[in-house]
């Protein structure tokens, strides 16, 4: 029987010819605490949104030190932030901001001042009501945390992830975002470290409240859930957390499995780096397969929910089954558990619970969430 030394190594001539066309592929797997797999580990490349991971640890870390309250309403905290919504916004918690439940939708750009555009974001649902992934509305909430402790953003990443982890090679660039630096696989397997219960920055019950779902994007694929800055995947025999990214030409992966103690980390220079799956690439280390959860019975009476939606969605019943409208094409969908719905072709549609009656459509896994308002019943 191969070792896991062996098997990485087979695994890492694979990705080298994986990444034969691509300018930089960047990748570094972890087993109990020891790297096992590296290629080109050193190389900086852009942390994308792989660095809300990092970025939501710093504020953890000041929720530790008892310097933020993450349940306190942020108007509290910075008076100056400036809401399409005055009313709505007065309930908004630093909590709801890092777990993408503020009901604010996002822009389509990177913001340099993301503070500058709240006012042109709409609220798309309540606070706490759907989930709805906003860069915007996510960084706003580690600049308010910053701005409570009076530090800029890199200062609070440098004191309170960076320099405790030893991720010297971490760093800003000109004309990049500030809220994607480049970041090396090396570094991240730090990071990952942390996350496994390292604790040489997060006692292990803010770690535990971080992996902790806060809200369901109603998405058919494992990477459901979302915790505080990092998802939580949910597969039939075990969980993992993530967090990918885009920017550009960039693009990131970042994949912990804390019953295997293992993590691995992709960066990439194009979009071709999306091929390469860090779940086969951890499962062929590992010596296993990771099987997608099983199809669970609806328990929802889907009737009420029929109609069109603020969202732009149109829940129909055709035959007994669930058929929703969405961008000029209709999907039949499948039942996937109590709430939630799913086409072949990646269309997905959840019930919510409670008043308003609403419904999240989704077409791009977690970033596709699109929650929306009943606006006329069928």
């Amino acid at each position: 029987m191969a070792s896991i030394d062996q098997r990485a190594g087979e695994a890492l001539t694979d990705l080298i010819e994986q990444a034969r066309r691509i300018p930089t592929v960047a990748a570094a797997v972890m087993v109990e605490d020891r790297i096992v797999l590296e290629h080109n580990a050193d190389r900086p490349l852009c942390a994308c949104s792989t660095f809300k991971v990092a970025a939501a640890t710093a504020v953890m870390a000041l929720a530790q030190e008892g310097l933020v309250d993450l349940d306190r309403p942020v108007l509290e905290m910075d008076g100056g932030l400036r809401f399409s919504d005055p009313t709505a916004a007065k309930e908004i918690t630093l909590r709801q901001l890092l777990s993408h439940t503020s009901g604010l939708e996002d822009t389509d750009q990177a913001e340099a001042d993301p503070r500058q555009c709240l006012g042109r974001l709409a609220f798309i649902a309540a606070p706490g009501r759907a989930f709805c992934y906003s860069n915007v509305a996510f960084d706003v909430g580690v600049l308010t945390a910053a701005r409570q402790t009076d530090l800029s953003y890199d200062q609070l990443l440098r004191t309170r992830v960076l320099t405790p982890l030893a991720m010297k090679d971490t760093h800003w660039r000109p004309g990049f975002t500030f809220s994607a630096p480049f970041t090396t696989a090396r570094d991240l397997m730090h990071l990952a470290a942390e996350h496994l219960g390292g604790n040489r920055v997060l006692q292990h019950h803010y770690l535990s409240e971080m992996h902790r779902i806060h809200a369901d994007s109603f998405t058919a694929a494992p990477c459901r859930y979302y915790g505080l800055g990092i998802d939580v995947e949910r597969w039939a025999d075990r969980t993992l957390l993530s967090h990918g990214g885009g920017l550009e030409r960039y693009g990131t992966a970042f994949v912990i499995d804390a019953g295997a103690r293992s993590a691995v980390s992709l960066l990439f220079d194009d979009p071709a780096g999306y091929a390469i799956s860090p779940h086969d690439l951890l499962d062929r280390i590992l010596d296993r397969c990771t099987m997608p959860p099983k199809v669970r019975a609806s328990t929802v009476d889907w009737g009420p929910y029929l109609g069109r939606y603020s969202n732009g969605a149109e829940l129909t019943s055709v035959s007994n089954r669930l058929l929703v409208r969405w961008k000029d094409r209709e999907h039949l969908l499948e039942a996937v558990d109590e709430r939630l719905f799913a086409s072949k072709d990646g269309v997905s549609v959840g019930l919510l619970e409670g008043s308003p009656t609403m419904t999240s459509i989704n077409d791009f896994i977690l970033i596709g969430a699109r929650p929306g308002m009943l606006l006329k019943q069928s």
